[in-house]
């Protein structure tokens, strides 16, 4: 209950931080982007439901009472949600104003359903939300534990990830407008669809690695990373092959014969899908292994390398220069986390 509600109140303090840099950087991004003021409104609401995060803590604890198929039904019946009201506004009334209250709807009773959801696990557990607000926080014991910077290296770990994944199209925009920027949107989500499908092995590995390293089985918890790699590589491989055969007509008949340079594209784009399943334990390894810290390091070395690389290759070759970027930046983050496991005695 103590780590409960000292995880709850850094999350609150940090939401409150990135809410408002949200909101104070929305007047430069309209103008950097030379969005129209009348969409200031709509990204100013878009901005506000970063709060909505605000039970995110509910991943942590359906992790640790082993409530996997309890994530599975919040991502299930918030997407299906997302797909009917999408659809509904799609045939009713399309305006991108809709597409956002929709946004923002869906997002409000997911944090909704999260609360019902982490109740019901705490109240089988015998465990009252009131019971956790009064437990007091033995800060020299958490302090020991390091579980503050834990959280706070994992989290810039987190943003920087966030930002190599949206930094080429917040170029492409820059410089080459919407048009390309909708044809790269369209390249980066049909090519990482199969990543979607991968995410309940990333959420369920890392209290499997947790235990293991507790345990001291280090040689199983190597076992067990290049096990799901090689399955993880293998499940891209096949992916890639039917892209190859049917994708240019599932992009011509989802949107249309104009998006169509999508498809070559995606082509390149798919090799940084690959790479990312097979690099797929890695950060649940480092973190079972308490390496946060160098985690984190790793991520800001291959993130500092690849924002020069970007730039460059997106002055070069535009969309094609986004996608082999992506390219390096996995390439050295995955060698990065090896050196990291390899030099920290993974094995006994």
């Amino acid at each position: 209950m103590m780590l409960l509600k000292y995880s709850f109140l850094v999350d609150l303090v940090s939401l409150i931080i990135a809410c408002s840099v949200a909101l104070l950087a929305s007047k430069f991004f309209i103008g950097f982007f030379n969005i129209p003021e009348e969409f200031y409104t709509v990204l100013l609401l878009l901005c506000s439901t970063i709060f909505f995060k605000i039970l995110d803590i509910s991943t942590g604890i359906f992790r640790l009472f082993n409530k996997f198929s309890i994530q599975a039904k919040i991502s299930l019946y918030t997407s299906a949600l997302r797909f009917v009201l999408y659809g509904l506004i799609a045939l009713f009334s399309p305006s991108f104003e809709m597409f956002i209250y929709a946004t923002v709807l869906t997002q409000f009773i997911s944090m909704i359903m999260k609360y019902f959801f982490v109740k019901s696990v705490l109240d089988d557990k015998k465990i009252k939300i009131s019971d956790i607000f009064k437990q007091k926080i033995n800060m020299p014991m958490f302090k020991e534990l390091k579980v503050f910077s834990f959280i706070v290296y994992n989290n810039f770990d987190s943003a920087l990830r966030l930002l190599t994944t949206q930094l080429d199209v917040f170029l492409l925009g820059k410089l080459y407008g919407s048009e390309l920027v909708g044809i790269y949107k369209i390249t980066k989500e049909t090519s990482k669809s199969v990543i979607k499908l991968s995410s309940p092995v990333y959420q369920s590995i890392y209290p499997e690695f947790s235990k293991l390293i507790a345990e001291e089985e280090f040689m199983s918890a190597k076992k067990m990373a290049i096990q799901i790699s090689k399955y993880a590589g293998l499940m891209g491989l096949v992916f890639y092959g039917l892209f190859y055969i049917f994708g240019k007509q599932l992009i011509i008949l989802i949107f249309g014969f104009e998006m169509v340079e999508a498809y070559s594209v995606s082509l390149v784009y798919i090799c940084v899908v690959l790479l990312s399943l097979i690099s797929l334990p890695m950060p649940s390894l480092m973190h079972a292994m308490g390496l946060a810290k160098h985690a984190f390091y790793n991520q800001l070395i291959a993130s500092t390398l690849y924002c020069g690389i970007l730039y460059v290759l997106v002055i070069k070759y535009s969309i094609y220069g986004a996608a082999v970027s992506m390219i390096f930046f996995y390439l050295l983050w995955f060698m990065g986390s090896i050196y990291v496991i390899t030099n920290h005695k993974i094995s006994k």
